[in-house]
C-alpha cells in the first residue's frame, strides 16, 4: 500500500460500479463504524458477513454481480428528490468516507487501489480531526468549487 500501514480490520472496497460511490461510501461507512444498527438477516449484514476478510477487488466485484442492491438502488433512486443522471452519463461529484479503525483516521474512497492512512485518531475525534485535516485538503484542491456536502453517521442523542 505504497508505504502506508493499513489495519487488517478496515473494510474497504473498489468502486467497480459507475455512479455508485455515493453506495459504496455509505457501505464503507457502515462497515467501518464501531456498533453499526446493522439487522441480522439484512442485505447489509449478509454482504458483510459474505465479503468480510476478502479483496477490495473481489468485496468491488461482488457489489457489482448483487441484483439485489442494484433493485434496492435503483428504488431508492427513483424515489428521490433530484432528476437521475443516466448511469453511463459522466458526473462531476464523488463521494468517498472517513473513518477510524484501530486508532487510526481512514479514508475509504472506492476510486482509490487502497484505504489512506491519515494517522492517529481517536473516535471522539473523527470529526475535528477529518475536517481539519483531510476535508480542509479536499477544498484546497478547489477553492472555487462551492459543490461540498459532509454527512456524518453518528448515534442518537439521549434527550434529557
Amino acid at each position: 500500500a505504497n508505504g502506508q500501514v493499513v489495519s487488517e480490520n478496515v473494510y474497504y472496497m473498489k468502486q467497480i460500479v459507475g455512479n455508485a460511490c455515493g453506495t459504496v461510501g455509505l457501505l464503507h461507512a457502515m462497515a467501518n463504524a464501531p456498533n453499526a444498527p446493522i439487522a441480522e438477516g439484512s442485505w447489509l449484514d449478509r454482504f458483510y458477513a459474505r465479503t468480510r476478510g476478502a479483496t477490495a477487488q473481489s468485496i468491488g466485484e461482488a457489489l457489482e454481480a448483487d441484483d439485489e442492491i442494484e433493485e434496492c438502488h435503483e428504488e431508492g433512486a427513483n424515489q428521490g428528490q433530484s432528476a437521475q443522471v443516466e448511469l453511463e452519463e459522466p458526473v462531476n461529484t464523488h463521494f468517498v468516507a472517513l473513518s477510524v479503525v484501530d486508532g487510526h483516521l481512514y479514508e475509504l474512497d472506492g476510486r482509490k487501489q487502497f484505504a489512506i492512512n491519515h494517522g492517529p485518531c481517536e473516535s471522539d475525534e473523527l470529526l475535528r480531526k477529518s475536517v481539519l485535516e483531510v476535508v480542509r485538503s479536499f477544498m484546497d484542491r478547489d477553492p472555487e468549487e462551492l459543490r461540498f456536502t459532509i454527512l456524518a453517521l453518528a448515534p442518537t442523542q439521549n434527550e434529557d
